[in-house]
């Protein structure tokens, strides 16, 4: 009986594990690929996602603007960005509704980005 009781606990912790597995399925970057924009009272910032898993950051100030190029790499629920000439990987976590981009930033905060 105890056998029996352990091959049952053994499969379904089995099946559970397949099930968690099949489930982190590939990430469709080709949603991500393009210009996603965010505005806020003359104030901004633009994504560039480009195929190549490269990209550039833009953010605006007014009249103002910098420009950083980065490599991103995506999972289900977090974008990584690294910025060139830079070491340090920015984990983000993000939503992706319809044409719009919510990305939470380090303090909790979400910025929506529309695809243009």
């Amino acid at each position: 009986m105890k056998k029996y009781i352990n091959n049952i606990l053994f499969v379904s912790i089995f099946t559970m594990i397949i099930f968690t597995l099949t489930a982190c399925g590939k990430v469709d970057y080709s949603k991500f690929v393009g210009t996603w924009e965010f505005t806020d009272e003359g104030y901004g910032a633009t994504y560039i996602f480009n195929e190549d898993k490269t990209g550039t950051y833009t953010l605006i100030a007014g009249e103002e603007s910098e420009s950083k190029n980065f490599t991103y790499k995506i999972d289900s629920k977090i974008i990584y960005i690294t910025y060139e000439n830079d070491t340090d990987v920015f984990e983000n976590k993000y939503k992706l509704k319809n044409n719009k981009l919510i990305i939470e930033d380090s303090f909790g905060e979400e910025m929506e980005f529309i695809k243009k």
